[in-house]
């Protein structure tokens, strides 16, 4: 069910990051907030006007294969806006740097979530949304950076979308078999 609970009684401590564009599926219905990490990952956040308390971290797909943008996850943000009309929350990093790395890239969706925690709101619940290559990264994340020192836990709970969970070797050996078949 989506509360009605205002925005600024949930605010995180400290000033609001800055506002950007929102894709036009919410940009009625959620504000937008946008950084570059001194990592060198972009991370871009969303928040309903009726926020329900939780939060959804995405972990995208890839690797990339170009360097990170400040836009690189509107697109993610346009294609899975339904979390955002249901009320939830929403952030997601591009990742430091084009190419493999699945440690790396689960760093930077946990330093997504912590942005969120610490500069927007503090969730409720947090749920963890990995999609094709982003499953790997989040079943690294899950694996890694659930529980916190005190034992509280980061996570409620995690969905992967064509996870490539069964590793990188297998994920990408289809594409050996392609090249020695063509």
């Amino acid at each position: 069910m989506i509360g009605a609970t205002p925005v600024l009684a949930q605010q995180a401590a400290g000033a609001l990051p800055e506002t950007t564009a929102c894709p036009e599926a919410i940009a009625s219905i959620a504000t937008c907030y946008g950084i570059k990490h001194e990592s060198g990952a972009y991370i871009l956040a969303a928040m309903p006007k009726t926020w329900n308390g939780d939060l959804v971290v995405f972990a995208h797909g890839g690797p990339s294969l170009v360097p990170p943008t400040a836009n690189g996850s509107k697109a993610d943000l346009a294609k899975y806006a339904i979390a955002v009309k249901r009320g939830f929350g929403w952030v997601a990093s591009s990742y430091r740097r084009e190419g493999y790395g699945v440690g790396m890239a689960g760093q930077d969706s946990d330093t997504a979530r912590r942005f969120f925690a610490e500069r927007i709101a503090k969730p409720r619940h947090t749920y963890l949304h990995g999609a094709s290559y982003g499953g790997l990264v989040g079943a690294k994340l899950v694996e890694s950076l659930t529980k916190n020192p005190d034992g509280s836990m980061n996570f409620d709970g995690a969905l992967f979308n064509s996870g490539a969970v069964g590793g990188a070797t297998l994920n990408y050996q289809h594409r050996v078999d392609l090249r020695a078949v063509y």
